[in-house]
């Protein structure tokens, strides 16, 4: 890892004139990724609604209880 971090954050390999001058393009790249991001989440969640409503009362609450299962093992709230 050391020789990746010497050479990814040496001075005399980054260009900072370069980042510089495209900051704002840099900057509205990241903008529009993270709003494509956006965009997927919502159809994922309208997906996920659109398969709730197909369910009975039991099943809303096994998917319901599933759901936040997978949200604490993303988060690392149990393993």
């Amino acid at each position: 890892m050391q020789y990746f971090n010497e050479r990814m954050f040496n001075p005399n390999y980054i260009n900072s004139t370069y980042y510089q001058a495209n900051y704002a393009t840099i900057q509205q790249n990241y903008q529009k990724e993270q709003s494509i991001h956006v965009v997927k989440l919502v159809k994922a969640f309208n997906d996920m609604l659109d398969e709730v409503q197909q369910m009975d009362n039991e099943h809303q609450k096994q998917a319901f209880s599933l759901c936040l299962e997978e949200m604490a093992r993303r988060n690392g709230w149990i393993k």
